[in-house]
């Protein structure tokens, strides 16, 4: 990101747990605060800006590029055949249900058989 938008970014980590029943934090990691969700808001409002608003702006338009966040971008797959290849496997997915679901229904079939009509031998 600093070399991507010529502004030194400087980043720190942060593990949100959202929704916990409860959290019990034994060490809190190097480097990174642990919050649960409820308490992102409140921690992000009390941090103190860092950078200017012109700086906010450059670091966030080159966020979205892909060329930002790889250093060898492989090559950007046609859109038409990225929705064909995602179809393929839709279709593969939902020829799978079917299989799964007959063979519940199969086994479910059988199992009844064996308790109303009584086993085969």
């Amino acid at each position: 990101m600093s070399a991507a938008s010529g502004t030194p970014v400087e980043v720190a980590g942060v593990v949100v747990v959202v929704a916990p029943k409860n959290l019990t934090i034994r060490k809190v990691p190097d480097g990174a605060k642990v919050l649960t969700d409820r308490q992102l808001l409140r921690w992000l409002q009390s941090l103190r800006p860092v950078l200017a608003v012109d700086q906010v702006y450059r670091i966030a338009s080159v966020a979205g590029m892909p060329r930002t966040w790889h250093r060898n971008p492989g090559q950007q797959t046609d859109p038409v055949e990225l929705q064909h290849r995602f179809s393929a496997l839709r279709d593969q997915v939902d020829r799978a249900r079917q299989r799964r679901l007959l063979w519940v229904l199969a086994a479910f079939l059988g199992f009844f058989s064996m308790i109303f009509l009584g086993p085969f031998f």
